[in-house]
Parts: structure tokens; C-alpha cells; sequence
């Protein structure tokens, strides 16, 4: 009996796969999502820059700056994304987007209200970040540390 305890027991004492699991779960999610903005057109991206003024800096809506501040989100979660997926400049790729994911959370929570039904979704994903940013990629990764 113990040995079957034990052996079910061990089944679940995988971290490393856990983090890769997680890994690649998040980097697809965040792909899809960079994905999405570039492929919506230069208008949206535009309005996606426009959010840095959720951080102090108002870029306005229409703008060249607007523009290049959307680019960067969308190509910080596309690229980040990948890297994650990957394991590979995994700190160096959890940081800009776990500044995209803040920025995120403070637009939606001001957007909505304080509703944690929207702001909660970027919110989980910076705590996600952060915890994989302390923790490294995992054995199951293109990076060794």
C-alpha cells in the first residue's frame, strides 16, 4: 500500500515540468495577443500606445509615438511570448513584459471601474511573470543558469 502512495505520489513531483507547462502556456497565450494587435492594423496599435498615459506619459491617440508605443507592446508579446516558450533569455523577456502586463492592468482598472473581472486577467499574468522571474526557466529550457 505505502509503495502505491509513493508512487502516485511521485507521478506529481515534476517542477521542472510544471514550469514548462507553464511556460508554454503563457507564451502562447501572450503570442496570440501580439499576434492580434499587429494583425488588427496601425489603428489599433495606435490606441494600445495610447495607454502609456495610464503611466504618465500621453503620447495622444493619433500619433507617430502612439504608433511606436503599440508596436512595442504587440512586439514585446509576440517575441516575449516565444522566449518564454523557449526558455531562452527568459529573464531578459519576462521584465518588458511584465511591464506590458502592468500597464495593462492599470488601464483596465481604470477603464473599468475597478472591475477585477477585467483588470484581474493582466494583473494574474504580471504575479505569473514575476514568479517565473524568480524562479528561471526550468531544466526543460534553451537557457542554463
Amino acid at each position: 500500500m505505502k509503495s502505491t502512495i509513493q508512487g502516485i505520489k511521485s507521478m506529481f513531483r515534476h517542477p521542472d515540468l510544471g514550469l514548462m507547462i507553464i511556460r508554454a502556456a503563457l507564451g502562447i497565450i501572450l503570442m496570440l495577443a501580439g499576434w492580434n494587435k499587429f494583425m488588427a492594423g496601425e489603428a489599433q496599435l495606435q490606441w494600445v500606445g495610447s495607454n502609456m498615459k495610464y503611466i504618465g506619459m500621453d503620447v495622444g491617440t493619433d500619433t507617430l509615438a502612439a504608433l511606436f508605443y503599440g508596436v512595442l507592446a504587440a512586439g514585446t508579446e509576440l517575441l516575449g511570448g516565444l522566449l518564454l516558450i523557449a526558455g531562452w533569455l527568459f529573464r531578459t523577456a519576462t521584465v518588458p513584459l511584465m511591464g506590458t502586463m502592468f500597464i495593462a492592468t492599470l488601464f483596465k482598472y481604470q477603464t473599468t471601474a475597478g472591475d477585477l473581472t477585467q483588470f484581474g486577467y493582466p494583473m494574474i499574468f504580471f504575479f505569473v511573470l514575476l514568479g517565473l522571474l524568480l524562479i528561471g526557466p526550468g531544466k526543460f529550457s534553451l537557457q542554463r543558469d
